[in-house]
Parts: C-alpha cells; sequence; structure tokens
C-alpha cells in the first residue's frame, strides 16, 4: 500500500522533514490514512499525536487484515 501511494520513499534511509508528531510527518509525505497505517518511533509503536524528535527512527506499515 504504502510503496503505491510513495514509491519514492520505498528503502528510504534518512528523510528529514519539520515534522512535530507523527501526524504531521505522514501529512508531510503525503501518506494518507494515518488510521490506516502502524507507526513505530525508535522500535516503539506510536499514536499519531505522538511528539517526534531530532534522529527518531520512523516505520510506517500497512495495517495487514486476514482470517
Amino acid at each position: 500500500m504504502l510503496r503505491k501511494q510513495r514509491p519514492d520513499l520505498a528503502g528510504a534511509g534518512r528523510i528529514a522533514t519539520g515534522a512535530a508528531t507523527v501526524r504531521q510527518l505522514l501529512e508531510q509525505m503525503r501518506i494518507a490514512g494515518a488510521e490506516e497505517v502502524i507507526v513505530f518511533v525508535n522500535g516503539k509503536r506510536a499514536a499519531p499525536d505522538a511528539e517526534l524528535r531530532d534522529g527518531d527512527r520512523v516505520g510506517v506499515f500497512p495495517i495487514l487484515g486476514g482470517g
């Protein structure tokens, strides 16, 4: 899902932004649906309103469904 939205970011190692929160980062990166992804900041799951600090590592993954 994310590769389809932003193929230019696939495997990107380092991105500099001025985002203060996870939600702002997703908006700046033009990743639609903050509620449709799981975000980890420094290896811990993070809410959309979680604050970001300089040097944080952020991982964004689609929510998988199944049965």
